[in-house]
């Protein structure tokens, strides 16, 4: 009997190890890691996007990352000054929307970001949106150990179902969001470090993301036109032993 129980547990840990093996393979050939949320891509008109599905998250409290229906880079991108994107916003389902354009992602729970708030009839405020760790001595998996910072906040106008081609340039210790080529709104960032990163998250809205690219200076370090699929997902998965 002993011998058939040290056989099954040797099988499983072969399982394990097969499994993490694939997924750490994964993180190496695929550009973005599902956080939270249902990620899928899609083709709309000839044209392919990611889109969330889930609409509504669930809260985790490791994270405002987590907490929100969210994908980031598998890699970090150093010394990223533009990012450059185009979104459509669409099916908002209660009166209080966000997302999130993310980038300098350190640990899930420092990070820097655009925000976009409105309610069922638009996009009507932005907001440069700052979270840190607020006890680095605490254990990492610590629920709540996070603040989110709203540092300045202006009037937008964006309206559901229309494509913008969105850019955050940083540059001189600002960041700065431009939409549809023009200057929208900038913030002064207490960051030297200009890397980590980058990431989407939603909340109550379906975003349609599609031509993510990344620059450092003029060479484009990251791009993704979602022809693939290029979303590494949490889960378990079936394994064919032979």
């Amino acid at each position: 009997m002993r011998t058939i129980i040290n056989i099954l547990v040797i099988f499983s840990a072969i399982i394990v190890f097969y499994n993490t093996a694939i997924y750490s393979q994964e993180l190496v050939e695929k550009k973005w890691l599902q956080v939270s949320g249902r990620w899928k891509i899609v083709n709309v008109e000839n044209i392919n996007q990611v889109t969330e599905e889930k609409i509504k998250p669930s809260i985790w409290g490791h994270d405002d990352i987590i907490n929100n229906n969210s994908i980031v880079t598998n890699t970090r991108l150093n010394n990223c000054d533009k990012i450059s994107c185009t979104v459509l916003l669409n099916n908002p389902v209660e009166d209080i929307i966000i997302f999130r354009i993310l980038y300098f992602i350190q640990d899930h729970r420092s990070f820097h970001s655009f925000e976009f708030t409105g309610d069922r009839k638009g996009i009507d405020k932005v907001h440069y949106v700052k979270s840190d760790v607020v006890d680095a001595s605490r254990n990492t998996h610590q629920k709540w150990n996070f603040s989110v910072q709203r540092i300045k906040s202006s009037p937008i106008d964006l309206r559901y179902g229309r494509k913008y081609h969105i850019e955050v340039l940083i540059k001189d210790k600002t960041s700065i969001l431009f939409v549809d080529g023009k200057k929208a709104f900038s913030s002064d960032i207490n960051n030297t470090k200009c890397d980590g990163k980058i990431g989407f998250s939603s909340n109550r809205i379906k975003p349609y993301i599609s031509n993510v690219e990344v620059y450092s200076g003029k060479n484009k370090i990251f791009y993704d036109d979602f022809s693939t699929d290029s979303i590494t997902r949490w889960g378990a998965r079936a394994v064919k032993v032979k």
